[in-house]
């Protein structure tokens, strides 16, 4: 990647951007990429959505989108960073920032319909650990983040189990994310309660003391 590119993006200077829209800079210049280092931190890997989510950058990432097509946007979407292998919507995830995972989600949105081939809708590809975006930001407490995931994809999502063979549910309900449980149950959408080692979701809700969790969906 371009040395005042990687600048930009970790910067959030949109005004860069701007500049390299109106000197027709090639679409090709902001799809690079910057590899693993181990003289680099973490914020400086990936393509220009990993790094800018990860500094939560979101009016850099917004007029990225703009300038982009959306193909390639989508070819952004999809790439994975080392070293677990995580796309941009796991980095905005993982990071809490609910403002950042719903730009990435309608570029999907605003297609006529979800791609066909469920290896180009980013919210279901695994990382290294065996989680999508969704189970990872699970698994950080990051609820809003979850929910706008889930709502984009919910039956196919709700059916993916994570790295440690646990459902969605179950781990949702162990986390204790009442808005997550209940969005699920409230679905005409069929989908596992099993959590590891024979678990169900009312182990959890027992063991948590959290019986308030899911009582308006029962």
């Amino acid at each position: 990647m371009d040395e005042e590119l990687l600048k930009a993006v970790v910067s959030g200077d949109v005004e860069f951007l701007k500049k390299c829209e109106e000197s027709n800079k090639p679409i090709d210049y902001y799809l690079t990429f910057v590899p693993q280092s181990s003289d680099e931190n973490d914020d400086v890997r990936g393509n220009i959505f990993h790094i800018a989510a990860y500094n939560n950058r979101e009016d850099f990432i917004r007029e990225a989108i703009r300038i982009l097509p959306s193909e390639d946007t989508q070819k952004l979407l999809l790439q994975t960073r080392e070293p677990f292998n995580a796309n941009p919507l796991h980095v905005a995830g993982d990071n809490g920032n609910v403002e950042i995972v719903k730009m990435f989600l309608n570029v999907y949105r605003c297609l006529p319909s979800l791609p066909s081939d469920i290896s180009k809708r980013p919210w279901l590809l695994k990382n290294s650990e065996g989680n999508s975006p969704c189970q990872s930001t699970v698994y950080g407490f990051h609820e809003e983040c979850a929910l706008e995931m889930l709502k984009t994809d919910m039956e196919l999502i709700s059916n993916m189990t994570s790295e440690r063979d646990s459902s969605l549910l179950y781990e949702v309900v162990h986390n204790k994310l009442s808005k997550l449980a209940l969005e699920m149950l409230s679905s005409p959408h069929s989908f596992p309660c099993n959590g590891n080692d024979g678990y169900t979701p009312f182990h959890s809700i027992h063991n948590f003391n959290c019986s308030d969790v899911l009582p308006p969906a029962l």
